[in-house]
């Protein structure tokens, strides 16, 4: 699986933000975690956004169609780069989006 790199530039400090794709995967093995985990390179350095599996279920309920990597690697992308303009990632470089928020970006890129 591949997903284009992409910069973002913090609103805060100015920092540019050089983000790569590096891989997808469940969060429950590693984590204990209810999640699918898309882990990106930020600057060389790892960082997760953790993609709630009850928000991938509700939707699939309410539509009638399960998303796909690409489209999941693409939610976890846009949570990323929201997080790196608006406030950079926390100490343990996780992103976890909210359960609304991980909704309304399946629904915005699924109709794409």
């Amino acid at each position: 699986m591949e997903y284009p790199d992409f910069s973002v530039q913090s609103a805060l400090g100015g920092e540019i933000f050089e983000c790569r794709f590096r891989n997808l995967s469940t969060g429950i093995t590693p984590r204990h975690s209810d999640t699918v985990d898309v882990q990106f390179l930020v600057n060389g350095e790892p960082a997760v956004v953790a993609l709630s599996l009850a928000a991938f279920a509700e939707y699939r309920a309410l539509t009638g169609e399960a998303l796909t990597d690409p489209e999941v690697m693409h939610i976890a992308a846009l949570c990323l780069e929201d997080a790196l303009e608006k406030e950079g990632l926390s100490e343990d470089r996780m992103v976890v989006p909210s359960h609304a928020r991980t909704m309304e970006l399946a629904e915005k890129i699924h109709a794409l």
